[in-house]
This record gives C-alpha cells, structure tokens and sequence, in this order.
C-alpha cells in the first residue's frame, strides 16, 4: 500500500506546481457551494415554512463534498482514463509491474488531492450545522460510504472502458453524469420526490451513491427501510464491481489487440 500513498503525493506536489489551476478549483468550489446555499434558502423562504433551511444546507454540504471525494457526478476516474487513451499515453501505464486499476486510481486522487482537502472542510462545515443523530448513524455513515465508493469507482471504470471502444465515449459520460446529478440526490434530496417515484429510484445504484450516505447521518434505528437500502446498495456494489472487472480485463486484451 506504501507505493500507491507515494504516487497519491508525487501526483499531489506535480499539481501544486501549478498555483493558478490551485485557485481556479478553490475559486470554483466556492462558487458551487455558494450556489447551492442561495438557491436552497431562496427556495427555504419560499416554502412559507415547509422546509427548514438549517438541515436543507447542511445537506447539501455533506452531499457535495460526498459527490466530489467519491467522483459520483463529476466521473473524474473515467475521465482521467480515457483522457490516457485518447492522448496515447496509457501504453506506458500497461508495462509498468503494478497493479493497473489501483495505480491509475491514486494518480487520479493525487491530482486531486486539493478538491478533496476542500470537500473534508465543507463536511466538517456541515456535520457542525447539523452533527450526526449518534454513534449508529457515524457507523452507517461509514458502511453506506464505503459502498458508494464501490459504486461510484465501478461506474467510473466502465466510464473509462468506453474510450477503449469509441472516441466519443465523452458524450457517454455526460450522459451518465446527468442521470447521476439528477437520481443520486445530488441536486434535489430524494425526499422531495413523489412517493411511488422516489421507491423505483431507491431501487437504482444512483440514490447509494450520495443520498443514502449523507441522509444516514440522522438514522436513529435500523428499521426495515435502512435494512432494505443496505441489501440494495450492497447487491449494486458487488454486482457493478464484478461486471466492471470483467469488462475491464475484455477491455485491456481488445486494447492489446487494436490499440498498441
């Protein structure tokens, strides 16, 4: 594991050597949190009461630096693949004596290691403007995030084994970026959907990737609805993990074939 910390920080510091990408992802972090904390309380004062504007943003703090540190909307991991392929330079990766999926994984963290330093401040921010309910929810917290992590890193690499196949595999990824923006809570908690919609999302991978996480900061028992959303979002992360190693490995022998 020493190996890959270091590539994580070699990454890092080759970043940091460009102070002014530094300030545009600072700059540009800001701009989308501030967004978000003035549509939601214009919304919040709009609702004539309805909807309480304290846990509204500390939701949507929570669930932004959840979206960024996991890659869920944005498809960082995918893009930061295909990017390789379509410049040629994900040759050099192949005959390096590691194990590909975990090095391309912590190059792409360090370069992002400053988003991520971010996201860990707007979290704290939001869990001191609505802490957690105790210590099962921390615990939840913790399964529910590391099985977004699986999802989210799955979704990614099929992503990224797209451009293996098609030059235009960024139009694929756009797509797969809206439809996660949108169903994933990242934009509108699920809550606020139509009951008997919001049941045919919760059956998607999408809600685990970010509403499930955040939302399970306030669980104060584990009822059934919990237990339903652990075996779901359990049964996506093993199921996307194997479909995307196998098609990972089909990918790599077709890239053999064709690409070098």
């Amino acid at each position: 594991m020493g190996i890959y910390f270091d590539i994580i920080r070699f990454n890092f510091l080759r970043f940091l050597a460009y102070p002014l990408e530094i300030w545009a992802a600072i700059i540009k972090r800001v701009i989308n949190v501030g967004f978000l904390v003035v549509f939601w309380s214009i919304v919040a004062r709009s609702s004539q009461g309805t909807i309480n504007f304290v846990p509204l943003i500390s939701y949507f703090l929570i669930s932004s630096s959840v979206n960024d540190v996991i890659s869920a909307e944005a498809q960082r991991f995918g893009k930061y693949i295909g990017d390789l392929v379509k410049h040629g330079a994900f040759n050099t990766y192949l005959i390096r004596p590691l194990s590909l999926i975990p090095y391309l994984y912590s190059s792409c963290l360090g370069e992002r290691s400053l988003s991520l330093i971010l996201s860990a401040i707007i979290f704290i921010l939001g869990i001191i403007i609505s802490p957690p309910s105790g210590v099962l929810s921390v615990a939840l917290f913790i399964v529910f995030l590391s099985l977004a992590v699986v999802i989210s890193l799955s979704i990614n690499l099929m992503v990224g084994i797209l451009h293996f196949y098609t030059p235009e595999a960024s139009n694929f990824r756009y797509t797969i970026s809206h439809v996660i923006k949108v169903f994933s809570g990242a934009i509108v908690p699920l809550s606020f959907f139509p009951d008997s919609f919001r049941w045919i999302v919760q059956l998607s991978p999408f809600p685990g990737m970010v509403y499930a996480p955040v939302t399970s900061l306030h669980i104060t028992s584990l009822s059934p609805a919990v237990w339903q959303s652990l075996a779901v979002n359990a049964a996506w992360a093993v199921v996307l993990l194997a479909i995307a190693v196998m098609w990972w490995k089909k990918a790599i022998k077709h890239y053999d074939a064709v690409g070098i």
